[in-house]
This record gives C-alpha cells, sequence and structure tokens, in this order.
C-alpha cells in the first residue's frame, strides 16, 4: 500500500490524525505529508523500530520523529540490511518446503526498497494461492519457532529508544500484551523500557478489560510514562484491522502526543 493509498483510507475513515511507523523505514514519510496535508489530515513521522530484549523480538515505535536525521537513516539501513539478510533466509527455507517462487513474489509485493517482513511473506502465500490464510501461514510456517522461522539480529531495545530521542521524537513500547511474556516478564520490560528513557506505552484499548491490559495501565501510571494508542493497519495484510482508533481521556489519560503539541501551540 503506497502512502498515498493509505491516506485515502485514512480520510475514507475520518481519521483526523495518523503516524506512518513502517518497519524500520522511514522512506513513505515525505509523500505521507504531502497526500495528509492534501486531506486536511495532521500527520506525523514515525517509524517502528525492531529490538531485542532478554531474548524476545520487542518493536519500538518512534512518533513525531525528524525523518530526515542523517543518523537515524544510517541506523535504519542497518536494520533493513539485516531484515533483508533475514528475509532471504526465510524464502529459501520455504522455497525449500515447496513453496513456489517466494522470494521474487514477496519482494515484488513489498516494493522497491522495502526489505520483506512476515507479514509480507503471509499474503503472498494467499495471494498466489499457496496457502488458505495469512494466520494459517503465521501458524504453520512464519510464527516463532516454526520451519520457516529465522531468528532475529536486531538492535538492543535501549539503542532503540536512544535512536528516536537523538532524531527528537517520542519513544512508545508497540503492543506490549502481545509478547509472550507472563506478568513478571511484562513487569521487566516495562520497567526496563522507562530505564531506557521511554516515554509510553502502547495501551491496549481494544481489550480493556483483560487482566494483561489492566496490568500495562497500572504499570504504565507507576512508572510516570504516558499513553500512546494506534490501529496498527498494515493494509492488506490485516484486513480485520481498520485504520484509526477513538479514545477519550479515561482508557487513555495521558496521551503522549499531548506533549508536542503542546510545544507546537507555544512556538
Amino acid at each position: 500500500m503506497s502512502p498515498e493509498e493509505l491516506v485515502d483510507k485514512l480520510a475514507e475513515r475520518e481519521v483526523a490524525a495518523a503516524a506512518l511507523t513502517d518497519h524500520d523505514s522511514v522512506n513513505g514519510c515525505s509523500r505521507f505529508h504531502k497526500a495528509a496535508a492534501d486531506n486536511n489530515i495532521a500527520s506525523y513521522s514515525g517509524v517502528e523500530i525492531s529490538t531485542l530484549w532478554d531474548g524476545l523480538e520487542i518493536h519500538v515505535v518512534g512518533l513525531n520523529i525528524d525523518h530526515t536525521d542523517a543518523q537515524l537513516l544510517a541506523r535504519l539501513e542497518q536494520q533493513r540490511a539485516r531484515r533483508t539478510e533475514r528475509a532471504f533466509a526465510m524464502a529459501q527455507r520455504l522455497e525449500g518446503a515447496g513453496f513456489i517462487k517466494v522470494w521474487q513474489g514477496t519482494c515484488e509485493l513489498a516494493g522497491d526498497g522495502v526489505a520483506p517482513g512476515r507479514a509480507h511473506f503471509a499474503r503472498y502465500l494467499v495471494e498466489s494461492g499457496q496457502i488458505a490464510s495469512p494466520q494459517k501461514a503465521f501458524k504453520r510456517w512464519l510464527g516463532q519457532g516454526k520451519p520457516a522461522y529465522v531468528a532475529s539480529q536486531w538492535c538492543e531495545m535501549a539503542q532503540a529508544v536512544d535512536w528516536i530521542i537523538q532524531a527528537g521524537g517520542y519513544a512508545v513500547l508497540a503492543h506490549p500484551t502481545r509478547y509472550k511474556a507472563g506478568r513478571g516478564r511484562r513487569e521487566r520490560l516495562l520497567k526496563a523500557f522507562a530505564e531506557a528513557g521511554g516515554h509510553a506505552i502502547e495501551i491496549p484499548l481494544y481489550n480493556l478489560e483483560s487482566s494483561e491490559a489492566r496490568q500495562v495501565l497500572k504499570l504504565t501510571e507507576m512508572l510516570q510514562l504516558q499513553g500512546g494508542a494506534g490501529s496498527d493497519y498494515h493494509g492488506a495484510i490485516t484486513r480485520w484491522i481498520q485504520p484509526g482508533v477513538e479514545y477519550d481521556r479515561q482508557t487513555l489519560p495521558s496521551p503522549v502526543w499531548d506533549r508536542w503539541i503542546e510545544l507546537s501551540q507555544e512556538q
């Protein structure tokens, strides 16, 4: 999905403000801002950086970053090189298992300059008629510990937080309830993120009544962090998700974007 197509979807859904947070890439930000301005949508530069912490792959979102920052661009290029190496290894495993033209087809689907991720592989396998659904692709082949899974070699979580801060942005711990971590490990994760200088925790607004979500809310307040929220929309790869989230001050009492909105109003 192009930045312009994404903005069309945002306008269709009457989304008032959005950030583009591609995985380890800011290549689409300039086009995203132009298309958003043409549709009167407030837009922010962002990125979702893949990291490692305590053996887990953890995603850290950078919001309101300077997407032209030279140091950030160099660091993300290193991340993309790792992502490409990993993707090629996964494609080899899938083709070795009998799937057809996986590397070629997935790269074409991902687009120029985009290192394919597991979601791209799942979409290609479905669209090429080689597997029934993305969920089955992950459950049988792409999920952690499955035959085509390749362990990642990302930067450390604290490094990504530092990169984001140096690029003028705000670091948000993405989807904290989705990692394979029990209550104790999840608490250690959030504390480590706070100690690294992180600004906010993504609050799972879709499931606030769960014990995991209640724990995240409690820890966010205890650690004096702010809240974040997002749809995690990935286009056709996640057809069951639509862009945009609704929130109020009770479910998200201290949104991280209040910080830069206040700063912009002062200037």
